[in-house]
């Protein structure tokens, strides 16, 4: 399994101490399982459909084999809404029979389920970001030269995460198509460095990637190349709506109140 948001390794340099290494493990196991039971409610709503509607669902994945791989609590309950609405009419079923109400109970049950999941793992992954960010900034004030009256110490930056990955020149010939062409080098390299990024250090806010993905690309430009070190702008943002589109990587909006961020899973 590739390494997700939540998967953590040691640092050899500067290991965690054992109370932050308890943490973050134990909040991957939690993440997992949760994860686990949100996918295998996903699939049972998706066995409910094949089994109510199968000439829907044959429809649907003929027009997006996807089609049904990133169905939120709301998608399904617009679907099933439409899809049996269309079944009552054309085969002048009973209004609702003993069997078909509890089926709507279950489904009802299990979307709320899904949707309490789904804030319990957004949950989890802001207590993540809090904890690794703290780690960071401990880190960075440990490596702190020692003086008789130090200064005020500045905000923390982080340390980016890239400098020890092998991220290749360019994609597999399999996957080339999914990319930017030739005759884009820099979009095509953005593109190799995000996925490279995501998948490996486990970072999952968008807004992170963005940093990280400017990083890359000011550490390794030649001495006289222009390079975008905006990570809002245009176009890097527009970088991981590309990614989405050719269903690379998955872009997922988290809301917390008045604050919204977006996570990207592979």
């Amino acid at each position: 399994m590739s390494p997700g948001w939540y998967s953590w390794q040691d640092d050899e340099d500067e290991p965690l101490t054992t109370l932050e290494s308890a943490q973050l493990r134990a909040m991957e196991r939690v993440v997992r399982e949760y994860e686990a039971a949100n996918r295998s409610y996903a699939d049972l709503l998706y066995w409910l459909a094949t089994r109510i509607v199968p000439e829907e669902v044959d429809r649907r994945l003929t027009a997006d084999p996807f089609a049904f791989s990133r169905m939120t609590p709301g998608k399904w309950q617009t679907f099933f809404q439409d899809t049996l609405k269309s079944v009552h009419l054309a085969q002048g079923l009973a209004p609702i029979t003993p069997d078909f109400a509890r089926l709507r109970q279950e489904n009802q049950e299990l979307k709320e389920q899904v949707a309490s999941l789904e804030e319990k793992i957004a949950e989890l992954q802001n207590e993540r970001s809090r904890l690794q960010n703290a780690v960071i900034a401990q880190r960075h004030a440990g490596n702190a030269p020692t003086e008789p009256e130090p200064e005020p110490a500045p905000t923390a930056t982080p340390v980016p995460l890239h400098k020890s990955l092998d991220i290749p020149k360019a994609p597999p010939r399999k996957y080339a198509t999914l990319f930017s062409g030739a005759d884009k080098p820099k979009s095509r390299q953005r593109e190799l460095v995000a996925l490279a990024l995501l998948a490996a250090t486990g970072y999952s806010s968008e807004a992170s990637m963005r940093w990280e993905v400017v990083q890359y690309c000011v550490n390794h430009a030649s001495p006289h190349e222009e390079v975008n070190k905006n990570p809002e702008s245009g176009s890097i943002k527009r970088l991981f709506l590309r990614l989405e589109e050719k269903n690379l990587i998955e872009r997922l909006a988290i809301t917390n109140g008045k604050s919204r961020i977006i996570i990207d899973l592979l």
